[in-house]
């Protein structure tokens, strides 16, 4: 989906990463994101689209036809 929305110059990021499933944790603590399920399904559906105070109204627009173009895929 990031790389869809990217290709129609829509930034996008993962907006939570799962602590459980990052190599630190994994190599000290012995973690796997199994532990910690609800998390993991949160870090797998969650992204950060643009938004900010000076956003254009044809600007949201934009970022919300390119979303769903790209989960009509």
């Amino acid at each position: 989906m990031i790389n869809g929305l990217r290709v129609r110059n829509v930034e996008s990021y993962v907006h939570y990463v799962c602590l459980t499933a990052t190599e630190f944790y994994r190599d000290q603590y012995g973690t796997d994101p199994a532990d910690t399920p609800v998390a993991a399904g949160l870090a797998r559906r969650s992204v950060t689209l643009p938004l900010f105070p000076d956003m254009a109204l044809e600007d949201v627009e934009y970022v919300v036809a390119s979303l769903k173009a790209v989960l009509a895929q």
